[in-house]
């Protein structure tokens, strides 16, 4: 009879359906926690250079908006100036913010030796585009870059959300890269596809 015929909680049948039994018996492992990104948000002065190499004073108003709406944990470096902005772009999103004054990248061991080689003659004469460049022009331009392996990977040792990908990601990647690419699912995808070291270049 039909109270025979069903099934008794927890069991399984001869009718249940083949999926279902690898479902319950196998359930999938618990969702992966998403990747961490991490970028830096400064005002380097690149107003001040002649083309190619000016940027407006608006640019990073106009791009940074893309990067900072991407729906992932992210840890942002900045200064004081974009610290507001920073958060009220982030709004409710898992967000760490470290504040970097002028000062704490010129007390750095390698601050000088970094600034005797933007000024050398020799390394000038390179090329003839150097010497107008940002590398060349700015004080605290290469203290910025040359500091981004470094706070990615005292991220990746403090880890603050637990994440077990991290990606540095520049603030104003969107002056290059399509809106449509900048999206939590993109970086969720390469965490799939990868489990050790990845550098990606656009186009």
């Amino acid at each position: 009879d039909a109270a025979r015929s069903s099934p008794l909680p927890g069991r399984y049948t001869a009718n249940t359906p083949p999926r279902f039994f690898s479902t319950a018996l196998n359930p999938p492992p618990p969702a992966a926690p998403p990747p961490t990104l991490v970028t830096a948000v400064f005002d380097l002065g690149r107003e001040r250079l002649s083309p190619p190499f000016q940027r407006d004073r608006d640019h990073s108003r106009r791009h940074l908006p893309a990067v900072m709406a991407i729906d992932l944990p992210m840890v942002v470096y900045t200064d004081a100036q974009h610290l507001e902005l920073v958060r009220s772009l982030r709004g409710a999103r898992p967000t760490v913010i470290h504040t970097v004054a002028p000062e704490q990248l010129a007390a750095h061991a390698l601050y000088e030796p970094v600034q005797r080689i933007r000024r050398d003659p020799q390394w000038l004469a390179q090329a003839d585009w150097l010497p107008l460049s940002p590398q060349a022009a700015l004080p605290a331009y290469n203290p910025v870059v040359l500091s981004k392996p470094i706070w990615l990977y005292e991220q990746v040792q403090r880890n603050p959300f637990g994440s077990s990908h991290y990606y540095w990601i520049d603030a104003g990647l969107s002056h290059t890269v399509p809106a449509e690419l900048l999206q939590a699912a993109s970086f969720i995808r390469l965490a799939q596809l990868h489990q050790r070291f990845l550098l990606l270049c656009y186009p």
